[in-house]
Formats: structure tokens, sequence, C-alpha cells
């Protein structure tokens, strides 16, 4: 026969049912509905942000390239056109990003950054 020591195991199950574990857990069960959704909504604005680097770097290096390439050749109006073409693409993601960066009113005391 085998001892098991110092005692032998035992479990032990308390349950304790009242209205306020109940409201509480309710609380509990509220919260983390509303965090899910919120990390849903965070990885749905990861995603998409994603998706604009990836377009920004793939515009980059398409830049990067083209200018390679008129150098190669030699080709000064080449150059002039990959260079109107950065700054038009500049100017596109300046404008969404100065459009999509939410403005607050600034006093006119306070010096503006």
């Amino acid at each position: 026969m085998e001892r098991d020591f110092p005692f032998p195991p035992v479990d032990v199950h308390v349950y304790h049912h009242s209205d306020d574990t109940k409201r509480v857990l309710a609380k509990i069960l509220k919260r983390i509905e509303t965090i899910m959704g919120t990390m849903q909504d965070l990885r749905a604005a990861v995603e998409r942000n994603t998706s604009v680097d990836d377009s920004v770097l793939a515009m980059l290096e398409g830049i990067s390239q083209q200018l390679k390439d008129a150098q190669a050749q030699n080709d000064p109006a080449a150059i002039d056109e990959v260079i109107r073409q950065l700054d038009a693409n500049t100017q596109k993601m300046t404008d969404a990003v100065t459009k999509n960066t939410p403005h607050e009113d600034v006093p006119a005391d306070q010096p503006q950054a």
C-alpha cells in the first residue's frame, strides 16, 4: 500500500452564488466584449497601415529603379521625369497625411508648433 506524504490529496470545491457575484461577472463579461471589439478594430487598422506602408515602399523602390535606369542611360529628360513623379507623389502623400491628421483649435495666445 502506497502512502501519500504527509497527507493524501484532497479536492475542495467552493460554490458561492449571490446577486452581487452575478452582477460583477456580467460587468466583467461586458468589458471583455468591449476589449475584444477594440482589439478587432486595432487589428484592422494595423492591416490597413501595413497595406499602405507596402504601397509606399513599392513606389519608392520603383522610383529608385527609374532613377538608376535614367542615370545609366545618361538621359537628363528621363531623370527630370522621375523627379517630377517624385514631387507629385510627395505632394499626394503630404496632402493625405494633412487630411487625415486631426487638428485641434489652438488658442490665439498659444504659439503653434
